[in-house]
């Protein structure tokens, strides 16, 4: 069996080509992710109609529209009408495969980042999970790999990156900070996101 786990190409609709592997979480960055996340809708509901290559766990998929919808677990708090994003996430079910993340920056703040980050490290790191969302800081703290609506990849710049919690500025030395007290926030890494 392939190690293809899910894929589409060659889109009819906006939806960039996407490959995962067996274990990967790959995140796309979309100034507009309800709209691409209606459009992955269409294509698991109809792959034949909307896209011209369709695979599920390496198998051609195109007239499996039943069998693709049972594969997959989607978080999304208009969709379920569920505000606790961490909550929808826990509850997905053994069976579901694949986790598609519908995340809008408004939604979501650094400490429900931090605990659905740390839950998909201790719990999740062997499942498949795909992010539609406008959230930098969500696909830092989840994804391997990242690619913009044009199915591009966008650099993940690994490194020790400090940050200010009290007013979002990016410090390269805590000794510069005078003060006594300053809530913080340290990444491995940071998505490179300019120009898009």
């Amino acid at each position: 069996m392939s190690d293809i786990m899910f894929k589409i190409t060659h889109s009819k609709i906006m939806f960039p080509d996407v490959e995962m592997t067996t274990g990967e979480k790959v995140g796309i960055y979309a100034n507009n992710p309800d709209e691409l996340f209606h459009n992955l809708l269409k294509i698991i509901i109809k792959p034949k109609k909307y896209t011209e290559e369709y695979v599920l766990e390496g198998m051609e998929a195109e007239n499996l529209s039943y069998f693709s919808r049972r594969i997959f677990h989607v978080v999304s708090a208009d969709l379920w009408n569920e505000k606790n994003i961490y909550k929808l996430i826990k509850n997905k079910p053994e069976n579901r495969k694949i986790m598609i993340l519908l995340i809008k920056e408004n939604e979501i703040d650094l400490k429900n980042i931090v605990d659905i980050s740390i839950y998909i490290e201790k719990n999740l790191s062997q499942e498949n999970i795909l992010v539609i969302t406008n959230s930098k800081d969500f696909l830092e703290a989840v994804c391997d790999r990242v690619i913009d609506i044009n199915g591009n990849a966008i650099e993940l710049e690994e490194g020790t990156f400090i940050k200010r919690l009290d007013n979002m500025e990016e410090i390269e030395n805590i000794n510069e900070i005078e003060e006594k007290y300053v809530p913080l926030i340290l990444k491995k890494r940071e998505l490179n996101v300019r120009g898009i």
